[in-house]
């Protein structure tokens, strides 16, 4: 039963006074409040119903508050229907089957309660409340005007007559005010009594007796004297046993994190619930039929601050603008330089157990660590990345002449020169996976967008350069590039930028990813056998084996710049690499150093900790 919640007031009684030096009014009587509510199934009603509670308005804020209830009243919902009788036994076969159970009873109509205020008239002289009740015979939890079979009406009383006249006040130099009349009683309250209606005359399938009436006496109970309306809540007939009911859709409830905003200011969670309509077991959003969010409290206060802890050996932090320093013990560094500084530890002599020396870098040059003769500097544990290597057997035995690396290093490219395949790592090179579709061919070098997904490799026998999009299932061979000697590319983070340099001629690059080129003639022919780009593709690095220089550009390869600094002495380039901005470069000189710079390539700076090897 939809329950209908009302609130109804009865004018109590008031007396006013008034004179001219006479007394004032009385104050107004206390109104009646009445609330009705639904209530559940329980000990009050064991198939839910309606609680109506009645009182005074005390504190005259037009609500009937908890402490100002005085009475409690229920009117339940009739029982379930009783089930139907079981169907009759099959006629006696071989085996005679068991007849199906009758279905069981619908249940019984619902009984609303409407309430409205009535106006002053010919039901009620001072107005009060009109309560009307009936059947839902259409179920649609409204008391239409068609369904109302029973009215009554809870009257307010009628106003205290006013206060007599107080008496004239002695003559004196002034005349004064005769003395208030006193206050008109308050009105009385109106009661409403609810009690269970036995099946009979007055209603056939039983119901309940509403009576209502002015608590006269003031004692708080709706006495048999002070009755004056009564009135009959029906319970409906028993209906006939329907058609037994299609299985009904199961309710599905979805929780999902909500984010902070409108609705949560900390974030949450946000709950929608609904019918599995098309009973596929999701909570699609067309059956969303309701939106909930459970929020996440503030942010607590910060707690208090922690004591002190004990002190330590102490450091004296040194700003560092030199290229070298000689520390001391307990002493701490602060590299700041464009330039790599070297921090000297301090003498053995010098130093004692517990001593600190602490370096930090802020500068772009970066900084080393000496020592002094006798001295080992232990990395061990201390976090430092790639100082074990692991030999990643499912690669299996090739002869690899190149390799790439997504950002995250967790998908890795490499390529089989002698005549092989692409293969690919998802899972930082432990396993493998030969890529058929790249062909057989003499694959000089590969590079990788920033997610290892875009992937270009180069034929150097007089082939095309090749693009993959799935991160070398498949590939694509890029007949605009022209068949050369392609020994070097390099790729831009999205893989739309690319580069490739002729062994036996020009620059090539592309912004489409590989589908056209463009020759780059600015720089000259050369040996080209390795290239390096920036993220974004606009900075580019390159070198050959005819060549003591390094080539730089900053336009995407449109203009190359030769970079003197990087021939002071004579090379043979071998490889090169870049930052992600292209402002640090460093390449390797076959049979010599690595070599660094800071500036794009600008001014240089051989790397002697790096020995003499033929880097390639």
């Amino acid at each position: 039963m939809t329950p209908h919640t009302r609130v109804f007031s009865a004018c109590a009684l008031a007396l006013w006074l008034s004179a001219c030096g006479g007394g004032s009014d009385g104050s107004n009587g206390l109104s009646a409040r009445m609330l009705v509510s639904n209530e559940a199934a329980g000990a009050q009603c064991a198939n839910g119903g309606t609680r109506i509670d009645a009182g005074l308005d005390i504190n005259s804020n037009g609500l009937l508050d908890a402490t100002e209830i005085s009475s409690t009243q229920y009117v339940c919902n009739g029982a379930a229907g009783a089930s139907g009788s079981s169907g009759a036994t099959g006629s006696t076969g071989s085996t005679g089957a068991t007849g199906s159970a009758g279905a069981s009873g619908s249940n019984g109509l619902n009984t609303l309660v409407s309430m409205s205020a009535e106006a002053a008239g010919a039901h009620c002289s001072n107005g009060g409340q009109k309560v009307e009740a009936g059947l839902d015979s259409n179920a649609n939890g409204v008391l239409d005007a068609s369904e109302i079979s029973s009215t009554a009406y809870v009257c307010n009383g009628a106003t205290g007559a006013t206060g007599a006249t107080g008496a004239t006040g002695a003559a004196g130099s002034d005349v004064t005010n005769g003395t208030n009349g006193s206050n008109g009683i308050n009105g009385s309250t109106t009661l409403l009594g609810i009690v269970t209606e036995a099946a009979g005359a007055n209603c056939a399938n039983g119901g309940s007796k509403v009576t209502s009436g002015l608590d006269s006496n003031g004692n708080g109970l709706l006495d048999a004297g002070e009755v004056t309306s009564t009135a009959y809540v029906c319970t409906g007939a028993i209906g006939a046993t329907g058609a037994a009911g299609t299985n009904g859709s199961s309710t599905l409830i979805a929780i999902v994190t909500e984010a902070a905003g409108a609705h949560c200011a900390y974030g949450g969670n946000k709950i929608t619930s609904g019918l599995d309509s098309n009973g596929n077991g999701v909570l699609d959003a067309s059956e969303v039929s309701a939106t909930s969010y459970v929020c996440n409290g503030a942010p607590g206060a910060t707690g208090a601050t922690g004591a002190t802890g004990p002190a330590g050996p102490g450091v004296t932090w040194v700003d560092v603008t030199a290229t070298s320093v000689q520390a001391a013990a307990n002493m701490g560094y602060v590299a700041d330089s464009v330039s790599r500084v070297v921090i000297t530890l301090p003498p053995s002599a010098s130093l004692a157990v517990g001593n600190l020396v602490s370096v930090s870098g802020a500068g772009t040059g970066g900084w080393t660590l000496a020592q002094n003769a006798g001295q080992t500097i232990q990395t061990e544990g201390i976090g430092l990345r790639n100082t074990n290597w692991v030999q990643q057997l499912g690669s299996g035995q090739h002869y690899w002449y190149a390799i790439a690396s997504s950002a995250d290093g967790s998908h890795l490219a490499a390529v089989d020169y002698n005549s092989g395949y692409v293969y690919t790592s998802t899972n930082q090179g432990t396993s493998w996976t030969q890529q058929t579709g790249s062909g057989q061919r003499h694959w000089q070098a590969i590079a990788s967008d920033a997610l290892g997904a875009h992937l270009v490799a180069a034929d150097d026998s007089g082939g095309y350069i090749y693009t993959s999009g799935d991160g070398g299932v498949t590939w694509t061979q890029q007949t605009s590039s022209g068949q050369r000697s392609w020994f070097a590319v390099t790729s831009s983070a999205d893989g739309t930028h690319l580069a490739a340099g002729d062994y036996n001629g020009y620059i090539y690059t592309s912004a489409n990813g590989g589908v056209s080129w463009t020759q780059q003639t600015s720089m000259g022919y050369h040996n080209w056998v390795a290239m390096a780009a920036s993220t974004d593709g606009s900075h580019l690095a390159a070198v050959a084996h005819n060549t003591n220089y390094v080539y730089t550009s900053t336009n995407f390869g449109s203009t190359w710049t030769q970079q003197p600094g990087s021939g002071a002495v004579p090379h043979s380039w071998q490889s090169i690499a870049s930052s992600a901005d292209g402002s640090h470069l460093a390449a390797g000189d076959t049979g010599g150093y690595i070599y660094t710079s800071p500036d794009g390539g600008v001014t240089w700076t051989q790397q002697t900790a790096s020995g003499q090897h033929n880097w390639q």
